[in-house]
């Protein structure tokens, strides 16, 4: 009897029992080691289970977990809701923040995305920075405004601590029958709807970046107010004066000469073609080789 239990153990744990009350009272001792043997080994065995199907750094399933989730779906002919998530920037952070910083920011989003699932649905981690949700009930409109939501507040709260873009993009398919082909498109179709929405997302941003810049040059001081350039201006009436900030390229002018030359106005964008349609055709290469000698530090002021 011991003999064909130790035999059970090798080979199914799980499966392996022993009748202790059918054994001699001097082989109950032996009898119960082989219990906490049979125990441990099952232990380990789910420990080794469960290390091959769970990702190491955020500890949610990884590409095996989802192909087996999957597959279960696909034996019971489940129609499910899949959305694929990748995140904005990873290596971007990697290479400005340092890969901690970027294993930091694979755990937040993996964080949110635990938080997004609800009752009976998963989140797995495929790849570097790739993310799939599994849901068997809930629509595509559902899981994209949920996952939208999140995105819009992680977003908002990660760029109050850290100085590089966070964010993710998204994509959400839905299959009403399991079948083998079905599957086989399931990914494929939600990862081009993701990258139908990273474009958008990225246009957006470029958007914003050049509203954000045409703000920083027609900000109403446009970074060129001082009481010394209005004083000097004042009280140096037979020069011309005038500052300019080279990061915006927006450029202030003393008073007189915007009256006596007809400027549009004491500022000025990009004032040097403005200038340039001022001065004749002729003299105009001794005016840029004039203000280039300025903008260099090679002389204090224009000499034409």
């Amino acid at each position: 009897m011991l003999l064909q239990y130790i035999k059970d153990i090798l080979e199914e744990p799980q499966k392996a029992k022993l009748d202790m009350f059918a054994l001699p009272r001097e082989q109950h001792g032996l009898g119960r080691g082989l219990q906490n043997l049979a125990s441990c080994m099952l232990e380990q065995q789910r420990r080794l289970e469960a290390s091959a199907t769970t990702d190491s750094l955020t500890g949610i399933g990884n590409r095996r977990a989802f192909d087996n989730h999957v597959h279960n779906l696909w034996e019971k002919r489940m129609p499910c809701t899949v959305a694929f998530i990748d995140m904005d920037e990873l290596k971007g952070c990697n290479d400005h923040a340092g890969h901690k910083e970027g294993d930091h920011y694979i755990q937040r989003v993996s964080s949110l995305l635990e938080g997004v699932c609800m009752e009976g649905e998963h989140v797995f981690r495929i790849g570097g920075d790739e993310f799939v949700i599994l849901s068997p009930w809930a629509t595509e409109h559902d899981l994209e405004q949920r996952l939208q939501d999140a995105r819009e507040s992680f977003v908002q709260n990660m760029a109050k601590i850290v100085d590089y873009h966070c964010g993710f993009s998204f994509g959400c398919t839905h299959i009403n029958e399991a079948t083998s082909d079905a599957y086989n498109n399931l990914l494929s179709n939600a990862d081009q709807r993701m990258y139908e929405y990273k474009i958008h997302q990225k246009q957006l941003r470029e958007e914003q970046d050049k509203a954000s810049h045409a703000n920083d040059i027609y900000d109403a001081n446009y970074g060129l107010e001082s009481r010394i350039f209005e004083a000097l201006s004042m009280t140096m009436r037979n020069r011309y004066l005038y500052v300019c900030n080279m990061r915006t390229n927006m450029s202030r002018w003393s008073a007189n000469i915007v009256k006596d030359f007809n400027l549009p106005g004491e500022y000025m964008f990009d004032a040097g073609n403005i200038w340039l349609n001022c001065i004749h055709s002729y003299d105009r290469q001794l005016y840029l080789d004039d203000i280039g000698a300025v903008f260099n530090g090679q002389s204090l002021y224009h000499s034409c």
